[in-house]
């Protein structure tokens, strides 16, 4: 990224979000926080600063959200939205967003 870069992008907007989610208790909220992901024409890693937000490069195509989602597992889970939960047969875990909905399934967490 360039100086400025980041005035341009989406990325303040979604600084904000974060910031913002990270005040209020997402379990009284009506509107959980989106897991937000920023699509980049570059290459970059951010800081601890952006707990919750994950960043891809262009292009991402739609078979992979979801290894997208799983390789950043315990980001979601760090930052609060996501919460694991052990399969009911012992076995693995279900990943789950604020609302409750399953995300994907996981055998190593």
């Amino acid at each position: 990224m360039k100086e400025g870069d980041g005035e341009l992008s989406g990325l303040r907007v979604m600084q904000q979000l974060l910031e913002t989610s990270n005040k209020s208790n997402y379990t009284t909220s009506v509107y959980p926080t989106p897991i937000l992901i920023l699509l980049s024409g570059h290459k970059f890693d951010l800081s601890s600063n952006y707990r919750g937000l994950i960043v891809a490069q262009k292009p991402l195509r739609t078979s992979e959200i979801v290894p997208l989602l799983e390789a950043n597992a315990q980001q979601l889970l760090d930052s609060g939205l996501c919460v694991k939960e052990v399969n009911e047969g012992g076995k693995g875990y279900r990943i789950l967003n604020q609302r409750g909905t399953q995300m994907f399934y996981s055998y190593d967490m």
